[in-house]
């Protein structure tokens, strides 16, 4: 009997499923729950650059006491079935 090793698409899936556990914001689980979300594909989730003022190494070095949050814009045809989604960032005070 020989053993049945992973397959390219199990290994995507569980690399998939790792960087949206242990990276929850990260672009890649950003575009992954809208495309679940909002039931579109790949190619139709647009994210915009995410702003790196409020990154500790950005300058002045240290705790800038705000993050970005992901706002979602959808774009409907005209049976009102979304088809697009873009995705913004808006700033948030901590």
């Amino acid at each position: 009997m020989t053993k049945k090793s992973l397959s390219s698409d199990g290994l995507i899936g569980l690399a998939v499923m790792v960087c949206v556990l242990l990276f929850p914001w990260s672009l890649l689980s950003v575009r992954v729950v809208r495309m679940w979300r909002y039931n579109v594909s790949w190619q139709n989730v647009h994210i915009d650059k995410t702003p790196r003022d409020c990154d500790w190494m950005y300058a002045p070095l240290g705790e800038k006491a705000c993050h970005y949050e992901p706002e979602d814009h959808s774009v409907p045809d005209f049976n009102n079935r979304i088809t697009e989604v873009y995705v913004s960032w808006r700033k948030v005070q901590d």
